[in-house]
C-alpha cells in the first residue's frame, strides 16, 4: 500500500499495489476532488483506500452550548458522502474500491483531546463505510450515534 503522493509522482507501480487517496481540495490548493483520483486510479486498474473525504482534521467549528452533540454537526457531514461522486463505471470497478480510513492531522490534537476528536468523528465514518450505498435514511444510524456517543461520554467522564 502507497500514499497516493507516489503515485502522482509517476513512479511504476505494480498492479496490486493498493492506493490511499488522501488528498482533497480542502487539504490541498492545486489538488483535484477526491472523486477524480478516486476514478483515475481506480480505471487504472488500483485497488483504492479513500480517506480524503475522511480528514478529521477539517472539523467544524462554532460556539457549543451544554446541548450540543458532536454527532449533531459532523454527522450529516460525513454520512452523506456519496463515495461514487461523478464516477463513470460499472460494478465491477467499483468494487476496486476496497475502504476507507479516517484520518487526522496531528496538527489538530494533541495527549488532551485526542480521544474527544477521533473516536466519535471515526464512529461516523466507520459507520458511513459499513453501511449499503442504498440507505438514505438517517433515522437508524443516528440513533446508534446518540447511544455510542453516551458511551463514549461516560468512558471520558471517568
Amino acid at each position: 500500500m502507497v500514499w497516493q503522493d507516489v503515485w502522482d509522482a509517476g513512479v511504476k507501480l505494480p498492479p496490486e499495489v493498493v492506493i490511499e487517496i488522501w488528498k482533497n481540495t480542502s487539504l490541498v490548493s492545486e489538488a483535484q476532488s477526491w472523486s477524480t483520483y478516486l476514478s483515475k486510479a481506480i480505471h487504472e486498474g488500483y485497488e483504492v483506500i479513500l480517506a480524503a473525504p475522511f480528514n478529521l482534521s477539517m472539523l467544524s467549528y462554532r460556539k457549543w452550548s451544554a446541548s450540543d452533540s458532536i454527532i449533531d454537526s459532523e454527522f450529516y457531514k460525513w454520512y452523506n458522502i456519496d463515495l461514487f461522486t461523478d464516477f463513470i463505471g460499472n460494478e465491477t470497478i467499483r468494487e476496486r474500491l476496497i475502504g476507507g480510513e479516517a484520518i487526522l492531522d496531528e496538527k489538530s490534537v494533541d495527549a488532551t483531546n485526542s480521544l474527544k476528536r477521533f473516536w466519535p468523528r471515526a464512529a461516523v465514518v466507520a459507520e458511513k463505510l459499513w453501511s449499503l450505498s442504498n440507505i438514505n435514511t438517517m433515522e437508524d444510524p443516528l440513533a446508534r450515534f446518540y447511544v455510542h456517543g453516551s458511551r463514549i461520554h461516560e468512558l471520558l467522564k471517568s
